[in-house]
């Protein structure tokens, strides 16, 4: 305490009503013991007893305030960890709004995907339509016959036999734009003049090519 000083320090009226009365060098020597106990923290030393016995009085009062000022002596480290704590409570509403907003992403997924399949076929239909519209503006397929579009849009839109299903619909994978460029390079394979199957005929052709020579090199394997 000796090394520690206050600039200042609540002195009460109570101090000044008891000690008013007092003769004047008694009083002196109380006012100085009191400030130097309640600002330089020292214990004094009298020389009159009736000052001695009144601060003795007063000591406890002004020991209550020094603790008080000690214990926040230490704002930072409350504050530290009052933020703590605060911190800890504005996580836990981040991570609870986080897993709302997931829940909401998911709901609204499932709701959206409940929609999709909620659609009619002639929605789907259109849908589709739609999306190969959207690639005919790509500057990439400028060049294209719009009867190209046609056959492929023919092709992938034609319906199973209960006419609930598209056939792209039933295939387990389809982006329209991959499938739109496969198309573009079976033309390599299909020649108009001498022949007389559709690209439909010529792609499902190559596909059960496909399929039987990977059954037969699994066969093979076994």
């Amino acid at each position: 305490m000796e090394t520690q000083k206050k600039d200042s320090m609540v002195f009460y009226r109570s101090f000044y009503e008891a000690l008013k009365n007092l003769p004047d060098e008694v009083k002196a020597e109380i006012y100085d013991a009191v400030f130097s106990f309640g600002l330089d923290f020292k214990e004094p030393a009298f020389k009159n007893a009736i000052a001695e016995s009144m601060f003795k009085l007063i000591k406890p009062q002004i020991e209550a305030n020094n603790k008080r000022y000690f214990n926040g002596k230490q704002p930072k480290n409350k504050q530290k960890e009052s933020k703590a704590v605060a911190n800890e409570n504005v996580n836990e509403n981040v991570n609870v709004n986080e897993n709302v907003n997931d829940l909401v992403s998911i709901e609204t997924s499932n709701n959206l995907n409940k929609r999709k399949l909620g659609k009619s076929i002639e929605q789907r239909f259109e849908d589709f339509r739609n999306s190969l519209v959207e690639l005919m503006t790509d500057l990439k397929y400028k060049n294209i016959p719009k009867q190209t579009f046609k056959q492929f849009f023919d092709y992938w839109t034609e319906k199973n036999t209960t006419g609930k299903k598209m056939r792209f619909e039933m295939e387990k994978v389809f982006n329209i734009e991959r499938r739109l460029n496969n198309w573009m390079r079976m033309d390599k394979t299909f020649d108009k003049k001498t022949s007389t199957a559709t690209r439909g005929e010529v792609q499902d052709a190559v596909k059960n090519a496909f399929a039987e020579k990977l059954k037969n090199t699994i066969n093979y394997e076994q």
